[in-house]
């Protein structure tokens, strides 16, 4: 299940985030969920 979120970002992280979604060809988005469950796996593993 997903819920909505909304969120404000400074400008530089979202200019990291549109960049990465370039250069691997997917949605920033996809970046932002990919990055935060990367995260949360790692904090749950330790």
């Amino acid at each position: 299940m997903s819920v909505p979120l909304s969120v404000q970002l400074p400008e530089w992280l979202i200019e990291v985030l549109d960049r990465e979604a370039r250069r691997m060809g997917i949605s920033r988005q996809t970046v932002m969920k990919v990055w935060l469950t990367e995260r949360a796996d790692a904090k749950q593993g330790s």
